[in-house]
């Protein structure tokens, strides 16, 4: 059976993002960003990388649970 196109894109879009976000709290949890950025901004962007990383992960299985 064909996959649509459109919905390995959406698959593939969303992996690059997960990817992102997990590299991005990575790169705020060292020290340098935290020496640039108040405390509480770096927090509340880490917060937010934390709840968008899980958010992502489960739409790219669900979405490969489900292509066919």
């Amino acid at each position: 059976m064909m996959v649509d196109p459109r919905r390995m894109d959406f698959i593939l879009k969303c992996s690059i993002a997960c990817k992102e976000a997990h590299e991005t709290l990575y790169g705020l949890d060292l020290p340098a960003p935290r020496g640039m950025m108040k405390q509480s901004g770096v927090s509340s962007l880490i917060r937010e990388c934390d709840g968008i990383v899980p958010i992502l992960t489960t739409i790219v299985k669900r979405s490969k649970e489900h292509r066919s």
